[in-house]
């Protein structure tokens, strides 16, 4: 798992995953993530080369959703493939975060 970041005009600060969400990478997700939720308001966790979600990467999603929401930030999931989209309807995360078909559109709710 990579996690690269990036800022977008109106404080929107983007974390895009690579690789898959699992066992394996969850705690170090997890930390870097947190660390980026702690600290800025508007936060896109862009998920497009994200390939797998395993129940460990959904229990960081988990904590990052109840995070922001307890700090009244906004927190938003974009370019979710297929697999990752059922994955995500299927455990009711749709209804933990906002997702968008891409950052645009993200961008555009968070404005």
């Amino acid at each position: 798992m990579k996690l690269e970041t990036k800022m977008l005009p109106g404080d929107i600060t983007v974390v895009s995953l690579k690789g898959e969400l699992n066992y394996n990478t969850s705690e170090e997700a997890r930390e870097s993530m947190m660390s980026v939720v702690e600290n800025n308001k508007n936060v896109v966790i862009d998920m497009e080369d994200c390939t797998y979600v395993s129940s460990s990467g959904l229990r960081v999603l988990l904590l990052l959703g109840k995070r922001s929401r307890q700090l009244g930030e906004n927190i938003a999931l974009v370019n979710l493939n297929e697999e990752v989209k059922d994955v995500m309807e299927m455990t009711g995360f749709g209804t933990i975060f906002n997702c968008y078909d891409n950052l645009d559109t993200a961008a555009a709710a968070m404005s």
